[in-house]
């Protein structure tokens, strides 16, 4: 729609621990990432513009695999971690998961949000709240 996004430059990072890669997976991948293929799949199909719908299944497709990943990534590091550590990747989560709730709280509904199929507040709160029981489970 005639917006270009900024070009994204690699930043050199220092070499992590597993630790460190676990925390971060743990909110970034296995919530974040996993809620947004949620939140695009619902978004495709119902977003007014066709256009939209397309790319937002695409979105959600890519986002899945990201999901996928961050859950194998976060299998893998949970059996290299003690009892104590996955607790707190449990709870990092579990605030994560919260933090998306609060996110969903001022959802606008306006010809923008009709055109990109964004849930409303309500609507957003029972995505979470089924992620959140899907990770439970």
């Amino acid at each position: 729609h005639g917006v270009e996004p900024p070009r994204a430059e690699a930043i050199a990072q220092p070499t992590r621990t597993l630790w460190q890669l676990a925390q971060d997976n743990a909110v970034e991948g296995c919530v974040r990432e996993a809620f947004a293929a949620l939140e695009t799949g619902w978004q495709a199909q119902r977003a007014a513009d066709p256009e939209a719908r397309a790319i937002l299944a695409q979105i959600s497709l890519d986002e899945t695999r990201h999901g996928q990943l961050s859950w194998q990534i976060h299998a893998f590091a949970a059996d290299h971690l003690d009892a104590a550590q996955r607790a707190h990747l449990a709870r990092l989560q579990r605030d994560a998961i919260d933090d998306l709730d609060r996110a969903g709280a001022a959802r606008p509904a306006d010809a923008t949000a009709a055109a990109l199929g964004l849930p409303d507040a309500s609507q957003h709160a029972a995505l979470v709240e089924a992620f959140a029981g899907a990770i439970a489970a």
